[in-house]
């Protein structure tokens, strides 16, 4: 097939940017952690300055809060701006939040899950979008992934369009869509045999479940990837053994596709310090490493539309050492869920849902979803084929225990499925207490 002339440049440098994003991460991991930031403080300086001059809503804000580009002159200055809220990207969504010297028909056009509740238009240029995708490829690769395997997708919104290297033979992918009955979709699978799988959490889980030991010989990938949920480490095992491959944990977004990744060796995530600052804040003031905090995003080269502290609404907690695999740079030690998603108690304390994913996981049960109905009363709806009164007992005990509150009002409910939300996530916590 012939492609148009400008087709043709965009895929050449596409493929450019790629390969200099590979050469340039490899650089610099290998550098002192040190070193690192102070090549984010550059061009954080040159990204901040640029957003004050060209989109309206930074010089607002700044003003407002009463500082100035100058202000910032490393990333431990960072904590000096005001955050970017995803409200505020809607409200301002394109003139306000966009810069106004770039062309809106030249940037890539990407949209949120509407997890939150809110759907928002993010753009990026190619340059920073063809880094992402480097860096997503490059993740891969560190568990054997290569330009030549096939990768199979379970999503929401399943298409086929390729570019033009997928079209001879590289980087190769199919999909199925979710909403297909679970077990067709095993039977494509291993009609397929890909070399890498990927989709979220609680479909691989699902999936993991359905093929039988005799099944689970016949697939041989490299890895099983998963991404857009939390993945804990109960689930993250059955996956691991159900497709008989590691269960690998990436972190991303609409906003930004690549955040972290796990390395081989100790399977912590690797943050991407290469085009972003990732910040995580207990209390907005930077980052303190070893607590749990809300993570925020800078991007340091995005010229289109660029997100400055933006609050992604997740939950992590930065780990206080490096990695012993070799590569410098900070480490997310856990990814802890979506702030909203958090179990408020009577005493006033916000509980993370991996602390309660062990005492609803347990022989018979194949799922479950927590809700939080008021601060005293919890739903628990539970996938399974019967529950009995000592298992109940067993979950309502240690469902209070956790919370920290003897009288805690524990609902246990018996579903046949658990369906995704709009968004096409399943979330294993939402609270609808306010905050």
């Amino acid at each position: 097939m012939i492609l148009h002339p400008r087709t043709r440049v965009r895929e050449i440098r596409t493929f450019s940017n790629e390969l200099r994003t590979l050469a340039t991460m490899n650089k610099l991991e290998s550098m002192p952690l040190g070193d690192i930031k102070t090549r984010q403080g550059r061009m954080l300086r040159i990204a901040v300055e640029n957003a004050y001059r060209q989109v309206p809503h930074y010089k607002e804000a700044f003003k407002a809060a009463g500082v100035s580009p100058g202000d910032v002159r490393s990333v431990d200055d960072l904590y000096k701006l005001p955050m970017l809220t995803k409200e505020e990207v809607l409200a301002g969504f394109p003139d306000r939040i966009m810069s106004h010297s770039f062309p809106m028909k030249d940037a890539f056009h990407s949209e949120s899950s509407g997890t939150s509740g809110m759907k928002c238009t993010y753009l990026t240029d190619w340059p920073t979008r063809d880094a992402n995708f480097a860096l997503l490829y490059r993740a891969r690769s560190l568990f054997g992934y290569r330009p030549r395997h096939l990768e199979y997708r379970f999503t929401w919104w399943p298409h086929s369009k390729g570019r033009w290297f997928h079209r001879i033979g590289f980087q190769r992918w199919v999909s199925s869509n979710v909403r297909n009955p679970p077990e067709e979709n095993v039977r494509r699978l291993l009609e397929t045999r890909p070399d890498c799988i990927y989709g979220r959490p609680f479909y691989l889980h699902l999936l993991s479940s359905l093929l039988s030991s005799e099944e689970n010989g016949n697939l041989d990938p490299v890895l099983v990837l998963a991404t857009g949920e939390v993945m804990d480490s109960r689930m993250k095992e059955d996956i691991s053994e159900g497709f008989n491959a590691p269960a690998v944990n990436q972190y991303g977004c609409a906003e930004h596709n690549f955040l972290a990744s796990e390395c081989p060796e100790e399977r912590r995530l690797h943050l991407n310090m290469l085009d972003t600052v990732i910040e995580v804040v207990p209390d907005g003031e930077g980052t303190t490493k070893g607590e749990r905090g809300e993570i925020l995003i800078t991007q340091l080269t995005n010229k289109a539309m660029p997100l400055i502290r933006y609050r992604l609404g997740d939950v992590a907690i930065v780990a206080e050492d490096e990695c012993s695999c070799g590569r410098h740079g900070d480490l997310l030690s856990i990814i802890q869920g979506r702030k909203d998603d958090m179990i408020r108690t009577r005493d006033g304390r916000e509980l993370p849902p991996e602390l309660f994913s062990s005492t609803v996981w347990m022989p018979g049960i194949k799922g479950s979803m927590i809700i939080q109905e008021r601060i005293d009363r919890i739903v628990i709806k539970i996938v399974t084929d019967g529950l009995d009164p000592a298992k109940r007992e067993l979950i309502v005990s240690e469902f209070r225990r956790v919370l920290g509150d003897p009288d805690a009002e524990i609902d246990l409910v018996p579903v046949d499925v658990i369906q995704p939300d709009r968004s096409g996530k399943r979330r294993l916590v939402i609270s609808k207490v306010p905050r």
